[in-house]
């Protein structure tokens, strides 16, 4: 069968592998269509400075960094009851799930309805860490909010907390990402100069009452605690790098602030299923977000590319966050779209 593989850091390329066999307790799906989640995805394959690759497998990795799939059951183990051959499922996998034929935790695969598409349903973990820190913020009802970051699982935290919130003020340094937060209700700002400041002036005097951190930077967590009302929350959902001179103290003893990690009961990879993960506490509700249009993923979708594709679109990803946003691949062709943009980012930078 097909399947991803990382080489090395920067590294990933198609090759064919064996097939897969499950025991008690797991699914194989026939994968239709794998989504990436960007942030993890990149800082996993290409590395960042200083950082922690926690729970990162030694390379070479089968089906890459990817943990993000929908397809059909092909085979059930043993004791396995909620799900029978032939669902259409969303699927998880602590690493590895760029691959044609999927091995996984039965507890990571979660059936959808017949109208969802495989690239929604593969892409709806772009919403679980965001309602997980909506869930720690606690923001009341009718409170001012901010997202800082505007990925995929930004604009998934934009959306969330659209509907509680008076305002939700939308940071990032990439005006497209900007617009599609407007487009979603949002207050935008360029985190570059004085449209943050200008906002908040504007919009919430008090500053917002809880912040969404989603970029995983330093200067976000920064930005976070300078622009939080007095005795609010930052819900840390971006994975920052190891931080460096960085004052917590001070905001924390003058203004109040409270940090407010992601939580989850189980000590397995966060990508991973079982009792207790990300996606048992929290992929269900997501999933019927969607279903009821709560949940815009096509709109935080560039492209759905070939997945003999994908090492062009994972470059094209990380050199051109303002060309490309949520990217998904496709196992099976009938599920690409939106191709043409790609092939004409593609042609656009092929010298650069």
């Amino acid at each position: 069968m097909r399947a991803l593989v990382a080489t090395r850091l920067g590294e990933i390329e198609m090759t064919e592998v064996e097939e897969p066999e499950i025991g008690p307790g797991q699914v194989l799906v026939e994968t239709m269509v794998t989504a990436v989640s960007a942030g993890t995805e990149l800082r996993m394959l290409y590395g960042r400075p200083g950082d922690v690759r926690e729970h990162a497998p030694d390379f070479p990795v089968v089906g890459g960094f990817g943990y993000l799939a929908a397809g059909t059951v092909k085979a059930v183990g043993e004791g396995v009851e909620h799900v029978a051959v032939g669902d259409r499922v969303s699927a998880g996998r602590a690493w590895g799930a760029h691959r044609e034929i999927l091995d996984t935790d039965a507890s990571s695969v979660i059936p959808i309805p017949n109208d969802m598409s495989f690239m929604e349903a593969a892409a709806s973990d772009w919403a679980g860490p965001p309602l997980a820190g909506r869930l720690a913020g606690e923001p009341r009802v009718y409170s001012d909010t901010c997202v800082i970051g505007l990925g995929p699982l930004g604009l998934s935290a934009v959306q969330i907390l659209q509907p509680l919130s008076r305002r939700v003020l939308a940071v990032d340094i990439v005006e497209r990402r900007i617009e599609v937060a407007r487009k979603f209700g949002a207050v935008g700002a360029n985190a570059n100069g004085e449209e943050v400041a200008a906002a908040i002036e504007s919009h919430m005097p008090a500053g917002p009452s809880v912040v969404v951190e989603a970029s995983g930077t330093q200067a976000g967590l920064e930005l976070a605690l300078g622009i939080v009302r007095p005795k609010g929350k930052i819900a840390l959902v971006g994975v920052p790098p190891p931080l460096n001179e960085i004052d917590l103290f001070w905001p924390m003893q003058h203004k109040g602030v409270h940090l407010v990690p992601l939580h989850r009961e189980s000590a397995q990879s966060p990508q991973g299923g079982g009792k207790g993960s990300p996606r048992d506490t929290y992929l269900p509700d997501v999933l019927d977000m969607i279903s009821r249009g709560r949940l815009d993923i096509d709109s935080m979708t560039s492209w759905v590319v070939a997945a003999e594709d994908a090492p062009e679109a994972f470059r094209l990803l990380r050199q051109f966050p303002d060309k490309a946003l949520g990217v998904g691949f496709a196992w099976v062709p009938e599920h690409a779209s939106g191709v043409e943009r790609f092939e004409e980012l593609r042609g656009s930078t092929a010298n650069r």
